[in-house]
């Protein structure tokens, strides 16, 4: 006898396949590079009469020119250990959120360790990192950190500052290059504090001047 009932198995419609997901769209970058170490300069009464404040760049004769790469204030040679060296800049610039402080939406930081060589920011017109394959490049250099101690005016720290933005092209759109300094409350050959409160007002100076360059290079648009 003839059952009015189809299969007792009811048939399964196959749900249709998924889309295959879009590839991710490569990020743009902001390759960021830090100082080779905290420099020291000192400027005394001498100096200005000779150079005016200063001189062109923090001054040019006996010890108010740049003593380069001192590894902590008072020493005289390169090394780890010190306020601001390569791994504390590193620290500054991861949280200061570059990407936001420079005006770069969709752009991801790019951390180097080691700092840039003088030959390589003086002659290179492309891309400092040559092996990036993102569509869109922009890079911030910290070339020079240095405590600076100067008579009549205090302490300060100061960062030359160097940026330029690519866009989606293989030339340098626009750049920027300035120093920028923050005056410190303590002055760390009297040991005016203990070494933990100069150290993180010497840390601090430095993020701040990363934000005073945020705001002058969007004053710039």
């Amino acid at each position: 006898m003839a059952s009015g009932c189809a299969s007792g198995v009811a048939a399964q419609e196959a749900a249709p396949e998924a889309p295959d997901a879009p590839d991710a769209q490569p990020e743009c970058e902001l390759h960021v590079w830090p100082a080779a170490g905290l420099s020291l300069t000192r400027q005394r009464a001498h100096d200005n009469l000779e150079t005016g404040y200063m001189g062109p760049i923090l001054g040019t004769t006996g010890m108010g020119r740049i003593e380069r790469n001192t590894a902590n204030v008072n020493t005289s040679g390169p090394g780890t250990g010190s306020p601001l060296d390569r791994e504390a800049q590193l620290q500054v610039l991861r949280d200061v959120r570059l990407p936001d402080l420079l005006g770069l939406p969709g752009h991801r930081a790019v951390f180097h360790e080691e700092a840039l060589s003088r030959s390589t920011l003086r002659t290179v017109q492309t891309r400092y990192d040559q092996e990036t394959a993102a569509p869109c490049y922009a890079d911030l250099v910290l070339s020079d950190v240095v405590y600076s101690r100067e008579y009549a005016n205090g302490q300060n720290v100061k960062a030359f500052i160097r940026f330029r933005d690519f866009g989606t092209g293989d030339t340098i759109a626009r750049r920027y290059a300035t120093w920028i300094q923050t005056d410190l409350e303590y002055d760390r050959e009297k040991a005016e504090a203990s070494e933990e409160e100069m150290n993180a007002e010497l840390v601090a100076g430095l993020a701040i001047n990363l934000r005073k360059f945020g705001e002058l290079l969007k004053a710039r648009k």
